[in-house]
């Protein structure tokens, strides 16, 4: 065996320098066959290794037509080779295949029939389409500039892609793989074409175009936003699969070496699990607390909206559970945040609207934990309250109206022994004898009417206060009244 063997490596040899002219085509497609039959490239691996170094060598030498032909034969069974150094050389040939991809007008009989031909409408053929766009989700992800970071081949990574998956992507982490570098532009552009047509699915299509749609260059990120717009509505956001994987993107994979993806794709990864009910179960309260953690703690602007986008969804549909796993958390960590940052510098990009989200998910959020509200020292009432105080007339100040205001009916609901109804007098008595700053005392007086009980003479007394003093704003005045003639 060791003689045959040694004379094949001989004759293939010799073959190799005859066929260096690149005028000398290859029987491609025969040797595709050649190689993916389990009775020959099967059974003698040194036979499918001649295939594969021949099959790279002659695809780039084909007729255009003749490559597209290869496009069935070699998407079939793909996911299912046991070799990676063969899989990953067989996806990149059917990369370098597709620049030449041109889709058929969507809808017609041929786009349609395109999965069929393609073999993923087969018994197993859909597992090649999964496995292909999961690939193709990959590389949209794939940045080379990791290659300058100096990193030795096989710990190369970007955002998004372990090291495995970039020496996968790259034939070994080898930077010829696209050279030049804009190649990959141009490959990106031809598998978007292919995901567009009939070939896949829109739940195919998702991922590999949300990826792609936050491409640093529009002419990726172009087609691509066509693409997901298209296949969004066929994917159900409350499917447990595709909320795992939006997870996974945000924070990556640590027991796989997968770290988070860059920013931009971040913030619309938040904006799409602020649309889905099965994003803040209970199960997925870590993760909540840690994009909020994540996105206050970030300089882009988008990224901090959605996060609070997705705080003031989690606050009106997430179920008790989670409110009791992530309220406490979320709420200290914007109260933290909002203190931390000044009226001047309104948190950084974005100013007073950021600011201004703030407290509106600070209010709807602790409406859903009362218990954190109502207790003897009253701290996120003297919090708001505070704030409403020192902050500028304005819509950051009409913010934290609209969140004592949220409060307030949850609050009202609430019974309070005799300890926590003190604290709250003075609370509300030191607003609204309070000079310094934004006057607070037109919410104070409500809270006094809304909470505290006609005979309650620390209430009554609120409302008299109000009345008493000079140039007193009118709805104050018109509040304060109502406290003392309308009182329960």
């Amino acid at each position: 065996m060791l003689t045959i063997t040694i004379k094949v490596i001989s004759i293939c040899q010799h073959v190799n320098t005859r066929i260096r002219p690149v005028t000398i085509i290859l029987p491609v497609a025969a040797l595709l066959k050649q190689f993916k039959d389990p009775e020959v490239g099967g059974r003698y691996p040194l036979v499918r290794n001649f295939d594969l170094m021949y099959i790279q060598t002659g695809v780039g030498r084909l007729p255009v037509l003749e490559r597209l032909e290869l496009l069935p034969p070699l998407l079939k069974d793909i996911s299912k080779h046991d070799n990676v150094i063969h899989q990953r050389s067989l996806f990149n040939i059917l990369l370098k295949v597709l620049v030449h991809f041109e889709p058929p007008d969507r809808g017609t009989q041929e786009d349609l029939a395109l999965r069929t031909k393609m073999g993923f409408d087969e018994c197993t053929g859909n597992e090649d389409a999964v496995w292909v766009a999961g690939w193709f989700k990959r590389l949209m992800l794939l940045n080379l500039s990791a290659f300058a970071s100096g990193s030795t081949p096989g710990r190369l990574n970007c955002p998004g892609i372990s090291a495995a998956e970039f020496d996968f992507l790259t034939l070994g982490g080898k930077k010829e793989t696209f050279n030049p570098f804009a190649v990959l532009t141009d490959i990106k552009k031809a598998v978007l074409k292919f995901l567009a047509s009939g070939a896949f699915a829109d739940q195919e299509r998702f991922f590999p175009s949300l990826v792609a749609a936050s491409d640093t260059n529009s002419a990726v990120a172009g087609p691509a936003e066509d693409v997901f717009k298209r296949s969004l509505p066929s994917v159900s956001l409350d499917d447990g699969e595709i909320v795992r994987e939006l997870y996974q993107l945000y924070f990556g994979s640590p027991g796989d070496a997968i770290p988070p993806v860059k920013v931009v794709l971040q913030a619309r990864v938040v904006g799409l699990l602020a649309k889905s009910t099965e994003a803040i179960g209970e199960q997925w309260g870590d993760q909540i607390v840690k994009i909020v953690e994540s996105g206050l703690e970030t300089d882009y602007v988008r990224l901090r909206q959605a996060v609070f986008a997705f705080v003031n969804w989690t606050s009106r549909m997430g179920g008790a559970e989670v409110m009791e796993t992530v309220a406490i958390d979320v709420v200290e960590k914007v109260r933290y945040w909002l203190l931390s940052t000044s009226q001047e510098g309104g948190g950084g990009a974005g100013g007073d609207d950021l600011r201004g989200y703030g407290y509106e998910s600070l209010g709807l959020l602790a409406k859903r934990a009362p218990g954190m509200v109502v207790e003897k020292d009253w701290r996120i009432l003297k919090f708001l309250f505070g704030r409403l105080r020192d902050e500028p007339a304005g819509s950051v100040a009409v913010s934290v109206e609209g969140a004592l205001a949220t409060l307030l009916p949850t609050i009202a609901k609430q019974r309070l022994d005799k300890e926590t109804e003190e604290g709250l007098e003075e609370l509300i008595i030191e607003q609204i004898i309070a000079d310094k700053g934004r006057s607070t005392r037109f919410s104070a007086v409500r809270y006094a009417n809304r909470i505290l009980e006609f005979r309650n003479v620390e209430g009554r007394w609120g409302n008299l206060l109000a009345l008493g003093r000079k140039g007193e704003r009118g709805e104050v005045v018109e509040e304060a009244k109502k406290g003392i003639y309308i009182g329960g």
